[in-house]
């Protein structure tokens, strides 16, 4: 040990303490560039329903369908891990009944819409093109985020915030 100062603090080289006794040069300089490296992303996922789907780091596993002859962003949320069966069920959901749902949906968005009423420019439900559906925690599978695009409207997304298919709430990011 050695004698930091006058008053006698006593300190250790980096080599000798009990933590960093293990860390050579060439492990610290590795842990050090690791911190900055992009982490590696997961393989393709693939349903075999729903089809490939690309890892996009923090939103999660994403793929473009159909809906009403438009691309549509379909979204898995995720850190990494494939998605679980019943975001999968949600999302198999959606698309194969978004005809069938469409019109109960509408009828729901154009009553919230009505509510605005300090609202200046208030969107038609009829015009609202659907843009994506996100399914974004694994732990609540079944709550979805459908977001919209009104055309026209290059400053507003609008978003339907459901639980399996029953609407919580319907608002708009600016």
């Amino acid at each position: 040990m050695r004698v930091l100062n006058d008053v006698g603090l006593k300190w250790r080289t980096v080599s000798s303490h009990p933590v960093c006794s293990s860390l050579s040069r060439v492990n610290v300089f590795r842990l050090f560039t690791n911190l900055f490296r992009s982490p590696t992303p997961p393989e393709p996922f693939i349903d075999s329903v729903l089809g490939d789907f690309e890892f996009e780091t923090g939103l999660g596993w994403k793929r473009v369908v159909q809906v009403e002859n438009s691309d549509v962003e379909l979204v898995l949320g995720s850190d990494g891990e494939c998605p679980n069966e019943l975001m999968l069920n949600c999302a198999r959901s959606w698309l194969d009944d978004w005809q069938s749902e469409k019109t109960d949906l509408l009828n729901y968005i154009r009553r919230e819409i009505d509510s605005w009423t300090v609202e200046p420019d208030p969107p038609s439900a009829e015009k609202l093109r659907i843009r994506s559906i996100n399914i974004l925690w694994p732990e609540q599978p079944q709550t979805c985020i459908i977001y919209f695009q009104n055309p026209g409207d290059e400053i507003r997304l609008f978003h339907l915030t459901l639980n399996g298919h029953e609407p919580l709430g319907f608002a708009y990011d600016d």
